[in-house]
């Protein structure tokens, strides 16, 4: 078994994919999650403004993938930042528990 060196109070990086597998693993499947949304998202969107909206044209099918790609884009930093503000919140919360039962 092997020990990691510390520096200063602190544990030394180490470099190589044999001592940070699990790192590595974990970006391929997370590239492997991307590529695969990215890919659906160009397969599937196109079909799907031909079958539902009823659009034909290349340009319409464009446009509706671009007004998805931004609709998606603007609503992830609002979704984030009311996960954060729950998340919070709870904790706030939990610890207010915690206190009033030790009281």
């Amino acid at each position: 078994m092997r020990t990691a060196a510390v520096l200063n109070g602190r544990p030394a990086v180490r470099l190589g994919l044999r001592e940070n597998v699990a790192q590595f693993t974990l970006l391929v499947i997370v590239n492997a999650f991307v590529g695969a949304m990215v890919g659906m998202e160009r397969s599937i969107l196109p079909a799907i403004a031909e079958q539902d909206f009823h659009l034909v044209a290349r340009t319409a099918v464009l446009s509706f993938i671009v007004a998805f790609g931004v609709t998606k884009a603007l609503t992830r930093p609002v979704s984030h930042r009311d996960r954060t503000n729950w998340s919070i919140t709870s904790r706030i919360a939990t610890l207010r528990n915690r206190g009033s039962s030790h009281g």
